[in-house]
């Protein structure tokens, strides 16, 4: 059997994703971490690494991490070149996966679910798998952050959070939401705590009409919501870990609405990156709960 040749087969299938066509660079990860560098350094062997995981090693050795041979001296320089490089490469990456994502979205007929879509939902896959590998030295917090952003971009919302489950607290608490504060609310409320228990998502068109709306946030917040679009965080067992929220349709998207609210188009589109939250938690650590005073 050869899993590599079906899955290269399995790609070229999906012409809708520009997935296939591009193969990163090995020069932007670091011969340490083998993570995408966001701060790259060049030192004397010539090699460039990731500059927190090169000081650590410096701090223990003398050698060079890929050759193995002394070093003449320890001077790092910023290799701005290389940065710039990764920057720019992946901003093409990420607008080729968009522009097939909207390309596809406008040529599906009306009638076509979203879910049958496999190429688009591929491609969407295609993105943030993408978006994780450039972020993946980045806290969970920050990839969390870059993910519900591109969601938000795409589907076209206001804003976009994520609440996670404290256990110990029995609360849901956010750290990636538009409003820069921490926000925590009990595990029963709001729209947020009945998806967490019950596990199943919702789309509500008219926030303030919906009972289960806790109206709280927006009077701590000043943020008025109209719309909400919430799917539960699965870990890989199936258990609820927390949330992810879009807060009020801006234009269209794959459920093509304008400011009318989400559909359910929108929802099976943001399952996917919900998925991906999801991976991006389970593949750190325990999330890091904020420390308050």
């Amino acid at each position: 059997e050869h899993p590599q040749a079906d899955l290269d087969a399995d790609d070229a299938a999906l012409d809708a994703s520009p997935s296939r066509n591009w193969r990163h660079p090995p020069s932007f990860y670091c011969p340490i971490s083998q993570q995408c560098m966001h701060d790259p350094v060049v030192l004397s062997d010539g090699h460039s690494y990731e500059r927190r995981y090169i000081e650590r090693w410096l701090e223990h050795h003398n050698t060079s991490p890929v050759s193995g041979s002394e070093l003449p001296q320890r001077t790092m320089y910023p290799n701005h070149a290389l940065r710039n490089a990764i920057d720019e490469y992946f901003q093409q990456v990420f607008s080729a996966h968009r522009r097939a994502i909207r390309q596809s979205i406008k040529v599906r007929p009306s009638e076509q679910s979203l879910g049958a879509n496999a190429p688009l939902l591929r491609t969407i896959d295609a993105l943030m798998q993408c978006s994780l590998l450039v972020n993946a030295d980045l806290s969970t917090e920050q990839i969390l952050r870059r993910i519900m952003d591109e969601a938000k971009k795409l589907v076209g919302a206001e804003a976009a959070s994520v609440f996670l489950l404290d256990d110990g607290r029995q609360e849901l608490y956010s750290t990636v939401n538009s409003t820069g504060l921490v926000i925590r609310i009990p595990i029963a409320s709001g729209i947020a705590g009945h998806v967490a228990a019950s596990g199943e998502p919702v789309v509500i068109l008219d926030a303030y009409g919906d009972p289960r709306f806790d109206k709280s946030v927006d009077a701590r917040t000043g943020f008025r919501t109209r719309h909400i679009l919430c799917a539960p965080l699965r870990a890989k067992r199936g258990r609820v870990i927390g949330v992810v929220q879009l807060i009020n349709k801006t234009g269209p998207g794959p459920g093509r609405a304008g400011g009318d609210g989400f559909t359910a188009d929108d929802l099976q589109f943001v399952q996917v990156f919900a998925s991906q939250a999801a991976t991006a938690i389970g593949n750190a650590a325990e999330p890091q709960e904020p420390q308050e005073p």
